[in-house]
């Protein structure tokens, strides 16, 4: 930022120096978006990162406990390496990991962490904490048939991923 002091009086206006200024860099942002590809051992983290005017680093926390200590960092979690390196200037930078040796059946909580360090201090940020099960069923809605004044027919695919399929229906609104 460039600033400058200005005095005006009935005899008129002077000004100072042109003086500049660069802001502090802060913290980072770091949200946690819903896992894709979930299948019956494997996933995709997903999240996104603004560094905060400074490079921050991204990684993953993940684990089948949703305990969290006083930071929000799930406890005991799996700490992933580094996914990506986000620059300074980057702005929202969406990133994802894919884990696998998954156990089936098995709810996994996760988080993006983010850390970055301006003035010699780092911070660490933790998005918030969501979750996924492996062996769920994947679904896919397709578009509908055979449409007419009175009804139609509504289509879908569906895979057992793992364990047995118990029931299935649409819901429609």
């Amino acid at each position: 930022y460039y600033y400058q002091a200005i005095a005006e009086n009935s005899q008129g206006t002077s000004y100072g120096v042109i003086k500049s200024f660069t802001t502090l860099a802060g913290a980072p942002v770091a949200t946690t978006v819903a896992a894709t590809n979930v299948l019956a051992t494997t996933a995709t983290l997903n999240g996104r990162v603004n560094s905060g005017g400074a490079a921050a680093t991204v990684k993953f926390c993940y684990h089948t406990s949703n305990s969290v200590d006083g930071a929000g960092k799930i406890n005991s979690c799996t700490l992933s390496p580094t996914v990506a390196t986000v620059g300074a200037s980057a702005g929202l930078t969406s990133l994802s990991l894919n884990i696998d040796s998954l156990s089936v059946n098995t709810t996994y909580y996760f988080q993006v962490v983010a850390s970055n360090t301006v003035a010699g201090t780092t911070t660490t940020i933790y998005g918030a904490v969501l979750s996924f099960k492996t062996g769920a069923p994947i679904v896919v809605t397709t578009a509908a048939t055979s449409i007419d004044a009175t009804s139609a027919t509504l289509n879908g695919t569906m895979k057992s991923n793992g364990s047995s399929i118990t029931n299935a229906k649409f819901c429609l609104a």
